[in-house]
């Protein structure tokens, strides 16, 4: 058993050296998604499994990025792992 999703935040950009304090980062907003869902990984059964990847976190590194996108991956070799999905979706 297999699901996908993405999530999108969206922020607003400023320029890190200038002025960083305008902005409101949304790559950031993908990190804390990242460290709160590896958290639950300790509570996952044994054989779930997780991947992520950043498909769109910003332009340049001096650019706080106002738009930032994760792709997850989550799967099992039965139906238990759809019983992660509200939790993650949370």
């Amino acid at each position: 058993m297999f699901f996908s999703f993405a999530v999108t935040f969206n922020g607003k950009t400023a320029h890190s050296a200038g002025a960083p304090w305008t902005g409101r980062s949304a790559l950031d907003a993908v990190e804390l998604m990242n460290v709160a869902t590896n958290y639950l990984r300790e509570h996952f059964y044994f054989t779930h499994r997780m991947h992520y990847v950043i498909v769109e976190g910003g332009e340049a590194p001096n650019v706080v990025p106002d738009r930032a996108t994760v792709w997850y991956f989550v799967r099992d070799t039965d139906d238990r792992v759809e019983a992660l999905r509200p939790t993650l979706r949370r």
